[in-house]
Formats: structure tokens, C-alpha cells, sequence
């Protein structure tokens, strides 16, 4: 798993919500790259999964 990837795992493992802007500005990049980020950490970790609610 990508360096990134873990970083970004350890933050959400976090009892808080946590909004896709507040983790874009942790990790230095745009919401668009969390999204892809996080969809790529659900292909990896196949039965597991981020759940990643739409605006609204």
C-alpha cells in the first residue's frame, strides 16, 4: 500500500467525521485526490471499505 495511502488510513481512523476538505487540507491536496485516493484504497483492500458520504 502506497506511503500516502497509510497516512491517509491512520487519519481516518479517528472516532470524528471528517469532511474531504478537512482531509485535503491534512494531506496538501485537492478533495478530487481524496476521492481517487480513497477509491483506491477500497479497490486494494478489496472486502473492507471507506464509506464516503455525498454532499447534501
Amino acid at each position: 500500500m502506497k506511503e500516502k495511502h497509510q497516512k491517509l488510513l491512520k487519519r481516518l481512523d479517528r472516532p470524528e467525521f471528517q469532511t474531504g476538505e478537512t482531509l485535503a487540507d491534512f494531506m496538501a491536496v485537492s478533495s478530487k485526490t481524496i476521492r481517487l485516493m480513497i477509491r483506491e484504497i477500497n479497490e486494494e483492500l478489496e472486502g473492507a471499505a471507506i464509506i464516503s458520504a455525498g454532499a447534501g
